[in-house]
């Protein structure tokens, strides 16, 4: 059972790192995507573009394979997968949860923005204190159906070796010479926890 809970373990800490990371990125490139100005635009564009277009898979195993090399020439040195999966999952989530974000701001009325103005709020305390807060509500279905996806997708750190609750399954099948099983379980407690995760979600919406 160690195993398993550390397994789980593992695939919170990334899902919420990368959650948290992966939101913070995207509110400020979705943020740069509705000043629209000029340069940063084609920038966050860029970027967003970039990762939407590439497999997660691709990604993931990419900066494993390339941030080592990096870190130890700058004299870090120790098994760093759990830090790779982290920012590559943040990476590539906030292009997700960027144009998430962009259509929450799309979708309040201009007579908001007109308010702000009137007030006599700087383009900053707009958004800070009233079109974030507002995209972050809209498009919160949206953004947690992300984040199942996100969720799921953390068992793609078993192609770098790292144990999450997917590979904790199967290093345990293996041990007990019964890997079927063991990867149905966790199979079914994805299910569960997606379900769950989803049935607050649609809550929120109601």
């Amino acid at each position: 059972m160690e195993l398993i809970t550390n397994g789980a373990i593992t695939t919170l800490i990334l899902t919420l790192s990368a959650a948290i990371a992966g939101l913070g990125m995207g509110i400020g490139l979705a943020v740069i995507r509705t000043l629209e100005v000029k340069y940063l635009n084609t920038l966050a564009k860029a970027y967003i573009n970039t990762f939407r277009s590439l497999p997660l898979v691709m990604v993931l195993l990419g900066f494993y394979l390339v941030a080592p090399g990096l870190l130890r020439a700058i004299g870090i040195d120790g098994d760093i997968r759990l830090a790779c999966a982290i920012i590559a999952f943040s990476l590539f989530e906030a292009a997700y949860f960027a144009e998430i974000l962009r259509s929450g701001f799309n979708s309040i009325p201009v007579s908001q923005k007109q308010a702000c103005k009137s007030l006599g709020f700087t383009t900053w305390e707009s958004y800070k204190h009233v079109l974030i807060p507002q995209a972050l509500k809209n498009s919160f279905p949206v953004l947690m159906t992300q984040g199942i996806v996100l969720f799921q997708d953390t068992a793609l750190v078993y192609i770098i070796g790292l144990t999450d609750l997917f590979g904790s399954a199967v290093k345990l099948g293996e041990m007990k010479g019964n890997i079927t099983d063991y990867i149905l379980m966790a199979a079914a407690g994805y299910m569960v926890i997606c379900v769950v995760l989803q049935r607050i979600a649609n809550r929120r919406v109601a």
